[in-house]
């Protein structure tokens, strides 16, 4: 939107204000490249977030562990099995089974589990993201630390909103952008913006006044 037709005296004041799904997209990609996933049941999603490559079982764990719980154990990757149990010692089920990753661990489960029962072996904090559409979640499971609550809002975020753009051109000033304007780029709030432009010095008191009659209440979608 701008004021060309109606303008004569004052600046030119042009602005955009939309939710840009291209770096909604872009985003999306982005965390799923840095993370893990692993798909499960139908159509369901889990994502490792941090170090998969570590040891997912501790050797002094495993030592504490007798040869049946070693069996039983190995037997859920099938790394020594199907062999005769006769034929391996202890200790090889020990230096196998120290090797298995925390990756494994969590292919094992999305492979044997289910949505209803997955998190309940689940070694990791986890976090369960919901969209606005019934069914839409996935898992998260952090393997490295806890999650925050800015962690949780960020994969919110990235799964189910689209951030907000915003170009202000004010005469021959430079472009206003929404990192002038948002504390939040995802939660658009007028008031919000129209406060930060008065705080401007540059901006004329006119452009103020027209910004803050003619910025939209929402966003629009771009498409």
């Amino acid at each position: 939107m701008n004021n060309f037709d109606s303008n004569s005296e004052h600046e030119s004041i042009e602005f955009h204000v939309s939710y840009d799904n291209d770096l909604s997209g872009v985003y999306y990609h982005e965390f799923v490249e840095e993370n893990t996933r692993i798909s499960f049941s139908r159509d369901s999603s889990l994502f490792l977030m941090g170090d998969v490559t570590k040891p997912f079982y501790k050797k002094t764990q495993l030592n504490k562990m007798t040869k049946a719980e070693l069996i039983e154990l190995d037997d859920k990757y099938q790394l020594l099995q199907p062999y005769d149990t006769d034929e391996c010692l202890k200790q090889e089920y020990i230096d196998t089974l120290v090797n298995v990753t925390i990756k494994q661990y969590y292919e094992y489960l999305a492979e044997n589990y289910s949505w209803g029962n997955i998190t309940g072996q689940f070694e990791h904090d986890y976090y369960t993201s919901n969209g606005y559409s019934q069914g839409d979640s996935i898992l998260v499971v952090s393997v490295d630390k806890p999650f925050t609550k800015e962690t949780k809002a960020y994969i919110d975020h990235v799964f189910w909103d689209s951030p907000v753009y915003i170009s202000i051109e004010i005469g021959d000033n430079e472009e206003i952008r929404e990192w002038d304007l948002m504390d939040d780029y995802y939660e658009y709030d007028k008031d919000q913006v129209v406060k930060k432009l008065n705080e401007m010095s540059d901006v004329s008191d006119y452009a103020k006044q027209w910004l803050a009659d003619n910025l939209p209440n929402e966003p629009k979608y771009s498409y």
